[in-house]
């Protein structure tokens, strides 16, 4: 049934199969087995109050943040964000790109599975996407003063 259902599915489709608990999953020519409980968490947007890390769905996500004196010299509004929280058609133009993308298309250019776009932590500052943690960083004014990473 697994590759009834799953593997000879149409090339575009993204089949799902529920067994005890976990998920199959076929993205991009590979099949991922998930934990159904890892699937749908949700994170609430938080604003960055100078913490050095932050932590999001019970630990399993932290984020690292390294930031430069002259960036902390002037007030800012970090948010760290999840793709609820915006619309996937805002665009950005990630770091040795010649053109901004939709955030939608970005996630599918960049090979990140349905199931783990959610997850994603985008960091705005002063209302401007600045980065996907992990995925990709923007050109903005604020390239080089701050940096966040996945630990």
């Amino acid at each position: 049934a697994l590759w009834q259902d799953i593997g000879l599915a149409q090339v575009d489709a993204e089949p799902q199969m529920l067994l005890q608990g976990h998920i199959f999953c076929r993205y991009s020519e590979s099949l991922y087995l998930i934990a159904k409980s890892e699937i749908g968490m949700v994170a609430e947007k938080e604003v960055w109050q100078g913490q050095d890390k932050l932590t999001f769905f019970d630990g399993q996500l932290i984020l690292k943040i390294e930031v430069k004196k002259e960036f902390l010299n002037q007030q800012h509004l970090v948010e760290i964000c999840f793709r609820k929280d915006f619309n996937s058609s805002l665009k950005c133009q990630p770091i040795g790109r010649d053109k901004s993308r939709s955030i939608k298309k970005l996630l599918h250019e960049y090979h990140v599975p349905p199931w783990e776009r959610d997850k994603i932590a985008f960091v705005f500052i002063n209302g401007v996407l600045h980065e996907a943690v992990g995925v990709w960083r923007c050109e903005t004014e604020f390239t080089e003063l701050f940096r966040t990473s996945l630990i």
